[in-house]
């Protein structure tokens, strides 16, 4: 129960920090650089295929202020009825991005030039919008539809909910709404005009992630369908910088039509009719650049859960197996983070391997911060004096500074004179040589002392009521006491040991002047390798 307790901290800290990552959206520009890092063809060389033509169909000017959909309706209308009356130029199907509200003004031609492109055997598409008065009932959300529109005249329709972030498109294929009778699936407008034109599709996922190509080939095929003024029909359409000009080639396009200007879907940076056909161009495709977003709630959550502990648990290894990492406490987390980091990667490969894209920026975050919860966790076990030492330093010297120059002409010079058996000086740790300007002071000596074989303090009257010398001294009597650290006091005067310390042997170099033979003989006799 005592560990649970110390984890829950740190477990309540790890989960709110990722709650605020996902709740800003920090992690998002991370999974859609991995999602296009998927992609075996680059996204901006992906050139629109032919087969997919836009219309940009401007709204009226004020429309929207005026609230009257009647002049726009007629343009499309005229529109519509130029591209039936072309017959040596009729395109295969039209997607008219655009969804029609209840508001019956205007309906009635437009319905006409629909049935017209009808018999024409060219069938038209429109999008149902979902986020209507009466969002999440169908029978609610198509009443604020023109209903007799897309029940009687038009050939289907579909929700163009799209995302679009850096490049790529993420849409579901079917939206799920309610009924008396059930559910009813709404399917993404794409996915419509791809079932009933019978392109090829052995895509079974239900959510796409799909990377968007590059604008210029969109740009290249799209027209203007121009009118003067306020004038319902006389439409013309019109290149880029061109005045008139004839009708494009659309001889069995698929032709979208919509306002480039003003149908900018939330957030999505372009033009809603070019999402729609990026879309229809990945369908016809085959979704041969599509994969399958790894979105399930569960799924994710126990991914971002497994790379976190997964770092939690390579840490603790190399704490346990590696011994010169313990008073390392960043180099620790660093390594364990690339532990994580590592089998990230290698779960990235495997999702990748069976269609999927996974989601990057949550279980990596997951990843850093356990190897931050990991460091402050070896920082202070370290502090606590638990863990095991490399040895590293043969002796450590602890004193007052007031008594510096004493300590450095008695105790530090005399010692460096001292040879191992093997002919090797020993390695001293004496602050004014081991820790240079700007580091940091306390961290340094705290992993010194748990690196050292002896520690040997100087004590003077002042020495335990200074901080550093305190922090020493109590870390050096916890290993002590562990028998992680042999300890060879030494007494500048009578009465300098504190009383806490008296089971301690120590030397009183008034009355012993060779007290650096005995600090020898005790330095040598200590085991090598780790501290002990």
């Amino acid at each position: 129960m005592a560990k649970l307790r110390r984890l829950g901290l740190p477990l309540l800290v790890f989960c709110a920090a990722l709650a605020l990552i996902a709740a800003a959206g920090l992690h998002r520009p991370l999974d859609y650089a991995a999602f296009r890092a998927q992609f075996a063809d680059r996204p901006d060389d992906i050139e629109l295929t032919d087969e997919i033509r836009l219309v940009d169909l401007p709204y009226p000017p004020g429309m929207r202020d005026r609230g009257d959909p009647t002049l726009f309706r007629a343009r499309l209308a005229d529109l519509l009825t130029a591209l039936a009356a072309d017959t040596a130029n009729l395109p295969r199907a039209v997607v008219l991005d655009i969804w029609f509200s209840k508001d019956d003004r205007g309906l009635e031609p437009l319905t006409e030039a629909i049935r017209r492109l009808e018999q024409a055997r060219v069938p038209t598409y429109a999008s149902f919008n979902p986020e209507a008065e009466g969002r999440g009932d169908f029978d609610a959300l198509m009443r604020e539809h023109a209903q007799p529109l897309y029940e009687n005249a038009l050939s289907g329709y579909g929700h163009t909910l799209m995302q679009l972030h850096r490049g790529i498109l993420s849409y579901e294929r079917e939206i799920p709404f309610q009924t008396a009778s059930g559910t009813r699936y709404v399917r993404a407008l794409a996915s419509t005009v791809a079932r009933d034109l019978q392109w090829p599709d052995e895509f079974s996922a239900t959510s796409l992630v799909v990377p968007v190509g590059s604008e210029r080939s969109v740009d290249e095929r799209t027209v203007t369908f121009f009118h003067e003024g306020e004038a319902p029909s006389g439409g013309q359409f019109r290149r880029p910088g061109a005045t008139a000009s004839a009708a494009p080639a659309l001889r069995g396009a698929v032709v979208v039509v919509g306002n480039m200007a003003d149908d900018v879907h939330a957030g999505a940076p372009q033009a809603g009719p070019k999402l729609v056909a990026w879309a229809l161009d990945d369908a016809r495709r085959g979704h041969r650049n599509a994969r399958v977003p790894l979105d399930h709630a569960g799924v994710v959550a126990g991914l971002i859960l497994a790379m976190g502990l997964l770092t939690a648990g390579a840490i603790g290894l190399l704490f346990k197996f590696v011994p010169g990492l313990q008073s390392r406490p960043a180099l620790l987390a660093v390594g364990g983070s690339l532990v994580g980091l590592a089998l990230l990667v290698l779960t990235g490969a495997a999702c990748r391997a069976m269609g999927y894209v996974m989601p990057v920026g949550l279980p990596l975050a997951a990843v850093l911060l356990a190897g931050l919860l990991g460091w402050r966790h070896a920082a202070k076990f370290l502090a606590a004096g638990a863990a095991e030492g490399t040895g590293k330093y043969d002796v450590f010297i602890s004193y007052s500074r007031q008594h510096g120059d004493w300590v450095a002409a008695n105790v530090f010079a005399p010692l460096s004179a001292v040879r191992k058996p093997n002919g090797q000086p020993l390695r001293i740790f004496f602050d004014r040589t081991e820790i240079g300007i700007g580091e940091a002071f306390t961290s340094k000596y705290m992993w010194a002392i748990v690196d050292s074989r002896v520690f040997v303090p100087v004590f003077s009257a002042d020495y335990y009521g200074k901080n550093h010398c305190r922090n020493e001294m109590d870390l050096a009597f916890k290993r002590h006491i562990d028998k992680r650290l042999r300890i060879a006091p030494l007494a500048l005067e009578a009465g300098a040991v504190p009383e806490i310390f008296s089971v301690l042997n120590y030397i009183d170099v008034q009355a012993h002047p060779r007290f650096i033979d005995d600090i020898a003989r005790t330095i040598l006799s200590a085991p090598e390798g780790a501290s002990a």
